[in-house]
């Protein structure tokens, strides 16, 4: 009798499913997100100025609302169904996140959290499994010319991602990437131990409960990914606060390379230039380190925020990214050793790569 219940559940959930789906939206052919939240909450945020001497726009007051969550391949077959929201079993909670790319437009951006690891993108492996997923804005094609361009290139970590179209409570919102996340999951992700970290040179740290200064005079400061907000202590910031303080030092006085894994600098930087970012606060500069010893070095993992790539003449000063002028790139390339690995690196991509792009 149980099974026979269970069975018809299952149909009735089948057919509420399919009367959800909007048949023109599945024949614009894209794979198709649709999020039913919970008493039809709707995602929502306030506007979040910065402080005196900080730069930019933010959130703030995101509501975190339970909703079931299921993707179709454009046809109308169902790919994935999270199941009605119970917290911790099934379901998954949305959100919307960003910062001056939430602020300022009508068109949000929204983080995923699922209660059960899957993976979204329907890879038919249970390594890629994972509760992280991001809803990111479509800015025409350049997510994919950097995303793709990140794989290229070779970096640690290529996050991977889909088009699709978004309709949440049955108002299309558009089309957006389904994409992973900058998490760790040492399976697919970003690989650092228990006792590593993910962290953001970050022009937004003014908005975080806790930071670590940068000794660069500008407003920017490194915030944490890994671990977990719950999970720091004033321990741990401490620790990697003194060893930031050393990493910057060593780029005054020559060692750096004792720090830094350099071959991710500077395919990062490559990456960079062959995309023409004019921007050097908001690139989204994410950083990690596999664990809190001495032995291993801070990692330029991924390429990441393609807002500010391709753009005009007018706003490119030279044929170089403005973060050559910022960030550690502003005194790596006061030293030749430096310059001579970029040039080196530079040509060996130039015959595949850059004359591709």
């Amino acid at each position: 009798m149980r099974k026979l219940s269970l069975f018809l559940f299952a149909i009735v959930l089948s057919i509420n499913v399919q009367a959800q789906l909007l048949p023109e939206i599945e024949d614009l052919g894209l794979w198709c997100v649709y999020i039913e939240t919970v008493n039809g909450e709707e995602p929502t945020c306030d506007v979040l100025s910065s402080p005196d001497g900080c730069w930019g726009e933010s959130i703030t007051n995101m509501n975190k609302v339970p909703c079931r969550l299921f993707l179709t391949n454009g046809g109308g077959d169902i790919l994935y169904d999270s199941g009605c929201y119970e917290e911790k079993k099934t379901g998954a909670v949305i959100r919307v996140r960003g910062n001056t790319s939430a602020s300022q437009f009508e068109k949000k951006p929204y983080k995923i959290k699922l209660q059960k690891k899957a993976d979204l993108l329907c890879r038919d492996d249970s390594k890629y499994d994972d509760k992280d997923w991001l809803l990111i804005k479509n800015w025409g094609i350049r997510g994919l010319v950097g995303f793709r361009l990140n794989e290229m290139l070779g970096l640690p970590y290529a996050p991977k991602f889909q088009y699709v179209n978004v309709v949440l409570n049955g108002c299309y919102k558009g089309t957006y990437l389904l994409c992973e996340s900058i998490s760790r999951n040492t399976d697919c992700r970003i690989i650092v131990s228990k006792k590593g970290y993910i962290f953001e040179y970050d022009a937004y740290w003014w908005k975080e409960d806790f930071y670590v200064r940068s000794n660069y005079n500008i407003p920017m400061h490194y915030t944490f990914k890994y671990p977990d907000t719950e999970d720091l202590t004033p321990e741990i910031i401490d620790s990697f606060s003194d060893y930031i303080n050393n990493v910057e030092c060593s780029l005054k006085n020559g060692d750096y390379d004792r720090y830094l894994d350099l071959d991710t600098f500077v395919l990062w930087l490559i990456g960079q230039d062959i995309l023409g970012n004019y921007d050097s606060a908001g690139s989204n500069i994410f950083l990690s380190k596999y664990d809190d010893g001495d032995e291993t070095q801070i990692q330029i993992p991924c390429l990441w925020d393609f807002d500010g790539i391709m753009g005009s003449e007018d706003r490119l000063p030279n044929i170089f990214a403005n973060i050559h002028y910022s960030f550690y790139f502003q005194d790596l390339f006061a030293d030749s050793r430096f310059i001579e690995r970029y040039i080196d690196t530079y040509e060996r991509l130039s015959t595949s790569i850059i004359l591709i792009c």
